[in-house]
């Protein structure tokens, strides 16, 4: 099973190729890259929510930080 499993006949070069395209594989679903084709595809739509969220946070820091923590622990 050891024989089969970590494949001692392959050499190093062939594994370094397969973790540098796993890990751009990886890096390449950014959701920097989402946001990005969002705003290019609605840039207006994008812009207004960043000018409501900006003044959101200007006008009630608090509320939004409770607001924030509250997004976060809901999504763990």
């Amino acid at each position: 099973m050891m024989y089969l499993f970590l494949k001692p006949y392959r050499p190093s070069s062939e594994e370094i190729d397969d973790l540098e395209d796993s890990t751009a594989d990886a890096l390449a679903d950014l959701p920097f890259d989402t946001l990005k084709k969002l705003v290019e595809k609605y840039p207006v739509s994008v812009t207004a929510g960043a000018l409501i969220l900006g003044y959101t946070l200007v006008r009630d820091p608090k509320t939004a930080t409770r607001h924030a923590q509250r997004l976060l622990l809901g999504l763990l």
